[in-house]
């Protein structure tokens, strides 16, 4: 089988906390970067050559970035807002999306990037 993966890119705005640290345990925001690759379960469709629309894949990652993240408090939804939990709590987000639409025989996740600036990012997999 060929491999493919496909690649969702996406923004958000929010605070966080990160209690104990000297720097990070005031309140702060980042516009966050986003990366969600999918890996391709299956071939691409012989009729449309497609393995997914891309506009399904954004709709599944703007499901969690843009609904339950963006202009947030963090902290109020992941407790641990770290840029490591914040990209677990994405991948988790969207692979149930991913059950909920029917769409695990087509993909699954294999990576999601959080980027907090341009300099610094966390990638994190589910071996």
């Amino acid at each position: 089988m060929k491999k493919y993966y496909l690649t969702v890119r996406d923004t958000f705005s929010a605070s966080h906390v990160i209690p104990g640290h000297p720097k990070c345990g005031n309140m702060h925001g980042h516009n966050y970067k986003v990366e969600v690759v999918f890996e391709a379960l299956k071939n691409p469709d012989k009729e449309n050559g497609m393995i997914v629309d891309f506009g399904i894949l954004k709709e599944i990652v703007q499901s969690i970035t843009q609904k339950r993240l963006d202009h947030k408090h963090l902290n109020d939804i992941i407790p641990a807002a770290s840029a490591e939990n914040i990209a677990e709590y994405i991948y988790l987000g969207v692979t149930k999306e991913l059950i909920d639409r029917n769409l695990t025989n087509r993909v699954c996740i294999y990576e999601v990037r959080i980027w907090e600036t341009d300099r610094f990012s966390v990638s994190f997999r589910n071996l």
